[in-house]
């Protein structure tokens, strides 16, 4: 079996963040994107 590094960058708490950023960058509001977020157990992932 080939084994792939871990990568801490692939977390979830920095895949949120950068969903969150990419979402703001598309004009969506703040409390739409919590909104969102609030929605997913997972936090947008």
């Amino acid at each position: 079996m080939e084994r792939w590094p871990v990568s801490p960058m692939f977390d979830q708490r920095t895949l949120a963040t950068l969903v969150r950023e990419e979402l703001a960058d598309r004009e969506l509001r703040p409390d739409k994107i919590d909104e969102w977020r609030s929605a997913f157990a997972r936090d947008l992932l």
